[in-house]
């Protein structure tokens, strides 16, 4: 689970702060400093503060684990577990989960996801600069699978199946996104299989120093598949790290995502969260086509402590063809890490960033640039 702390009351800061401690100090009591293959875990309280649900509490936390300790090859896997409640009665629970086993022949992730929350709609395309937005209500299980089978030393070829229940309610309050301009904007399902081919040579799948990644996407949605939209998705994910000096490396990373047909405004190409493109409300701007470059320099300075230092830079448009720097975003960031899992790499971070270039206003936060990630394991 992703904590995101913007536009924060005074009340709001202090908790938060608290919050930070309080998980560190928790962390400490389960981390040892001996390096044992065995399994760990972490459990940690968060709160949070945005205007659309006021304040949330909740618990988070993951279990790191071999599904068979004689396997030295496969990467530990990992179970994440998040649930949070608002104020305004809300809540967020997710399940994220990467198993991998004999040898790494097998990879089986995804993510499990029941959410009732409130988000700001912007509009879709580069116009609405100047934030103009609406609250909207949504309710949807979301279930993601992939499965990928190696085939020979770094490279996988595999499928995925992604479905999702987007319910749309309470449309008085949203007018403008339910008014029939936008594909989706009463909410709907969508449903289909991927193809997936991936080469990946990191080093350490949760805390990267060196190695390559590179991940091809093909996806299908349509009726014969339970989706109520037909459309499709393509996406490339690469990914280069190379060491610097001892103890901290580099990462460099291109991504595009681009849809074709009759795409739901909810998964449309966009910016703004954890993973990709920090220091943007998520979903501030979208389209059918998204190229993002992200560059972060991290590593640990006094032992379980570590800190980052990332810039992103995106652009959005309609068409292929109608790619122009006049319509581009960037951010720029500052993190803090824990290791709780010093064996495996496994980070607790805190991450702060700020978008940059004409005005604070595009981050989707009138008056308060800064933008506050708290959360496990690293963007990418």
């Amino acid at each position: 689970m992703t904590i995101v702390l913007n536009k924060p009351k005074h009340k709001a800061r202090l908790l938060f702060a608290a919050l930070c401690v309080f998980s560190l100090c928790s962390i400490k009591s389960l981390a040892q400093d001996t390096l044992v293959r065995k399994n760990t875990w972490l459990a940690y309280p968060v709160g949070f503060y945005l205007p659309e649900t006021r304040f949330g509490v909740g618990v988070a936390g993951a279990y790191n684990f071999y599904i068979n300790k004689e396997d030295n090859i496969s990467p530990p896997s990992q179970i994440e577990l998040g649930i949070a409640f608002t104020q305004n009665r809300q809540v967020l629970f997710s399940l994220p989960f990467n198993l991998y086993w004999k040898e790494r022949k097998h990879t089986l992730n995804g993510q499990l996801e029941y959410n009732d929350f409130s988000y700001n709609f912007y509009g879709v395309g580069k116009g609405n600069t100047e934030g103009v937005s609406e609250k909207f209500k949504v309710r949807y299980p979301l279930f993601r699978i992939n499965y990928l089978r190696k085939i020979k030393q770094h490279v996988f070829v595999g499928a995925r199946w992604w479905y999702e229940d987007y319910n749309i309610y309470d449309e008085a309050q949203s007018p403008w996104l339910t008014s029939g301009e936008f594909t989706g904007g009463t909410g709907g399902i969508t449903s289909g299989p991927g193809i997936v081919a991936l080469y990946d040579s990191r080093d350490n799948v949760y805390f990267t120093s060196k190695g390559s990644y590179l991940e091809l996407v093909a996806h299908d949605q349509a009726p014969h598949w339970g989706s109520e939209f037909a459309y499709q998705r393509y996406r490339f994910d690469g990914r280069y790290f190379m060491e610097l000096l001892k103890g901290w490396s580099m990462g460099n990373m291109l991504f595009g995502d681009f849809v074709t047909g009759n795409t739901p405004f909810s998964q449309l190409p966009n910016i703004g969260n954890a993973k990709r493109m920090r220091g943007f409300y998520p979903g501030r701007y979208r389209d059918n086509n998204l190229l993002l470059y992200q560059g972060e320099v991290r590593g640990y300075f006094y032992k379980r402590f570590g800190a980052t230092a990332f810039w992103n830079y995106a652009l959005l448009s309609s068409s292929i063809r109608q790619f122009s720097f006049n319509n581009d975003h960037a951010s720029v960031g500052l993190g803090l890490r824990f290791a709780f899992d010093k064996e495996k790499k496994t980070n607790l971070r805190l991450d702060a960033s700020v978008p940059i270039g004409s005005g604070f206003y595009r981050n989707g936060y009138s008056g308060n640039p800064f933008i506050f990630y708290f959360t496990i394991n690293e963007a990418f």
